[in-house]
C-alpha cells in the first residue's frame, strides 16, 4: 500500500523527485554525453552536475559503461576493468592527471579518480566554499578499460562519436 501511494505521488507530482535530489545535495538536473568504441559495441555515458552541502560546493562527474547485446538489441550495463576521470575543472583542475583529488560515489567517499571493476561511478571534485551564485563543472578528458581489457580515451579536441568533449554543466545556487 505504501509503495502504491509513493508511486501515485511521484506520478502526480514529478517535481518531488527533483526536490529529493536537491535535498541530498545533487543538482536536480545534469548534462550528459555518450561515447562509443570504434567497433560500436561498448559505450561510456558521462554526465556532469553539481553538489551543494553545508556551505560548500563540488563538481560531480558520473560515468556509466554499457555493452551492446544483439538480442534483444539494446544496451546493458557492462562491468569495465576501470573507469577514470582524467581531467575536469571546478574552480581548479581535478582528476587522475592531477593526482587523486576526487572522492568516489559521494562527498565523503574514498579518494581516487579511477575505479576498477565497475559499470558506474560518480567522482566528486575537491570542496569549494560558496563564493558566487554561478558555478561551472567542466569535463575535459575521461578513459575506461572495457570488459575485454581494451583501453579507450576521450579527450577534448580529439574526434569521438557520437558526442565530444569538453562538456560544461553550469548552475546557479
Amino acid at each position: 500500500m505504501v509503495v502504491v501511494a509513493v508511486a501515485l505521488l511521484l506520478s502526480v507530482f514529478p517535481g518531488l523527485v527533483a526536490a529529493a535530489n536537491a535535498a541530498s545535495g545533487l543538482t536536480p538536473d545534469r548534462r550528459c554525453k555518450n561515447f562509443l568504441t570504434g567497433d560500436g559495441l561498448h559505450k561510456l555515458s558521462v554526465c556532469s552536475r553539481g553538489w551543494n552541502g553545508n556551505g560548500v560546493l563540488r563538481g560531480v562527474v558520473e560515468m556509466h559503461t554499457y555493452a551492446w547485446t544483439p538480442l534483444p538489441g539494446n544496451w546493458v550495463d557492462s562491468t569495465s576493468q576501470s573507469i577514470t576521470l582524467n581531467d575536469a575543472h571546478f574552480f581548479a583542475d581535478y582528476g587522475a592527471d592531477f593526482g587523486s583529488t576526487c572522492r568516489v560515489d559521494g562527498p565523503a567517499g574514498r579518494v581516487a579518480c579511477s575505479v576498477p571493476n565497475t559499470s558506474r561511478v560518480a567522482f566528486y571534485s575537491p570542496v569549494r566554499a560558496i563564493e558566487s551564485s554561478w558555478n561551472e563543472n567542466w569535463v575535459w578528458s575521461v578513459s575506461w578499460r572495457d570488459d575485454r581489457g581494451i583501453a579507450h580515451y576521450v579527450r577534448s579536441g580529439y574526434p569521438s562519436s557520437p558526442d565530444s568533449l569538453p562538456m560544461l554543466f553550469g548552475w546557479l545556487i
